[in-house]
């Protein structure tokens, strides 16, 4: 039996402002649009994992709602966690996102498989992907979503850039 001895913190992450009309927040992606942002975010999203990280808790993890079986894991690691844990969660809002109910799952896989939401964890200071995406192309995901509607060929492409780079796949 399993005895919980600390404690732990799930951010639930549609990446907007959902209990006030979809508004923009610190998690919204680039680009995307929103009630408030009709042009879509300029900035660059918060990154929330690194910032946790950065404090050097016990237990850190990024999980995905379309992998159930990687995010129960990391629920029964943090809870055998003495100190702090924070596991940071992808679910998208099909109302904010501009998706139809049922594709809920597949969307957020696709974030996952495109190489935009990594999965993976960080115990005791040890990095682990605990999940290799397939890569399929970014735009498969994002145009998948009218959030995303507004983007060029261009933003696209640099946002398939900024994948490749990050997971070593540039030329």
């Amino acid at each position: 039996m399993m005895q919980h001895h600390g404690r732990f913190f799930l951010l639930y992450d549609n990446e907007m402002y959902m209990n006030t009309g979809g508004q923009t927040g610190s998690q919204t992606p680039l680009f995307a649009i929103t009630s408030n942002g009709y042009l879509g975010k300029q900035v660059r999203k918060k990154n929330m994992l690194a910032i946790m990280e950065a404090h050097c808790i016990d237990y850190v993890a990024s999980a995905n709602i379309a992998y159930p079986e990687d995010l129960m894991n990391k629920f029964k690691k943090a809870a055998s966690k003495h100190g702090f844990s924070y596991i940071h969660i992808l679910a998208p809002c099909h109302r904010g996102w501009g998706i139809k109910p049922e594709e809920t799952i597949e969307v957020a896989r696709k974030a996952t498989e495109c190489g935009l939401w990594e999965l993976y964890e960080v115990d005791q200071g040890q990095r682990t992907r605990t999940y290799e995406p397939s890569f399929i192309p970014v735009a498969d995901y994002l145009k998948a979503q009218g959030r995303f509607r507004n983007l060029t060929a261009e933003q696209l492409a640099d946002y398939q850039k900024a994948v490749d780079a990050y997971y070593g796949r540039g030329e």
